[in-house]
C-alpha cells in the first residue's frame, strides 16, 4: 500500500515538474526573441533593453541575469550588422559600389 501511494506521489511530482519545465521553456524563449529583436533593430545600450525589459516583465530577471541576456544580444545585434572590410582595398571596393550604384540613380 505504501508503495502503491509513493508512485502516486512520484508520477505527481514528475507532472508538476514538467508542467513548470514548460512553462519556464515558453518564457525563455519568448524573452530570448524579445532580447534578440530589439538588439537588432534598436540602436540603445544593451543595458538599457535589459533594464526596460526588466521593468515591463519583472519575471525576466529571474530567467535571465544581465550577463546570459547581455550574450543573448550581442550575438544578434552582431549578426544584425555588416560585416567589417578586410583591408583598404576592400573598403575601398565598397565606396565605389556604393558610389556607382548612387550616381547611376541620378
Amino acid at each position: 500500500m505504501l508503495q502503491n501511494k509513493t508512485g502516486n506521489l512520484n508520477k505527481l511530482l514528475n507532472h508538476i515538474m514538467a508542467t513548470k519545465l514548460g512553462i519556464l521553456m515558453k518564457h525563455w524563449s519568448e524573452h530570448s526573441g524579445v532580447f534578440k529583436r530589439r538588439a537588432s533593430f534598436e540602436n540603445v545600450t544593451l543595458r538599457h533593453i535589459y533594464y526596460e525589459e526588466a521593468r515591463r516583465n519583472p519575471e525576466v530577471s529571474s530567467f535571465y541575469p544581465y550577463s546570459t541576456a547581455e550574450s543573448i544580444m550581442r550575438v544578434a545585434r552582431r549578426s544584425s550588422l555588416p560585416s567589417l572590410p578586410h583591408s583598404l582595398a576592400d573598403l575601398a571596393s565598397i565606396f565605389d559600389k556604393t558610389f556607382t550604384s548612387v550616381h547611376l540613380l541620378w
